[in-house]
This record gives C-alpha cells, structure tokens and sequence, in this order.
C-alpha cells in the first residue's frame, strides 16, 4: 500500500507562524488604538504592545520570538515612533520583513 510521505514542521516553527499571523491579523484588526514610546494598556498600543497582549504578557524578548532580525526589531521601532507609520503599514513590513 502506497503512504503519501508529507513533510510536517516542528510545533516550534508552527507555533512561530501562527505568532507572526496572529500579530499581522492583530495590527490590522482595527481593535488598538496606536501609541508611542512605551507598550501602553488596554487597547491602546505600541506594535509591540499588540504582539505582547496576544501573548498575554507584559513584555516581549523579540529573539525569542523568532519573528523579526534585531535590525527589523528597530525598524518598527522607528516606525511605530518616530515616522508615525499605521498599524496597517507595520503590519505590511511585518508581513514582508518576518521570519516564518
């Protein structure tokens, strides 16, 4: 009998996808309100303060993530504070920049 061989990825790099789209999903959900210069509460958020609250923490190690290189990280940084970019454009930088 013939198996279908599939390559399935580890649970570490699935979980890692699934981070990075939930994160993009989350910018563009249109549920924060964007702040600056610092992770701010509630709903209202830096870009790294959505991806903290979809973790359900109060901080984020972004080389833990896996999902962004250290220049990217300060890539939204600068985006998200000093160029005043929207979540929607972050997210298409996330989107294009980011490890799966």
């Amino acid at each position: 009998m013939y198996q279908e061989h599939r390559e399935v990825a580890a649970p570490a790099v699935v979980e890692q996808k699934s981070l990075k789209r939930r994160w993009i999903e989350e910018l563009r959900s249109g549920r924060y309100t964007k702040v600056t210069n610092g992770f701010g509460h509630g709903f209202n958020r830096c870009a790294f303060g959505v991806l903290a609250d979809i973790q359900g923490k109060h901080t984020i190690d972004i080389d833990k993530t896996g999902i962004l290189s250290s220049a990217d990280y300060q890539n939204v940084v600068l985006m998200n504070d000093v160029l005043m970019n929207t979540f929607d454009e972050i997210a298409d930088y996330v989107e294009e920049h980011g490890r799966d």
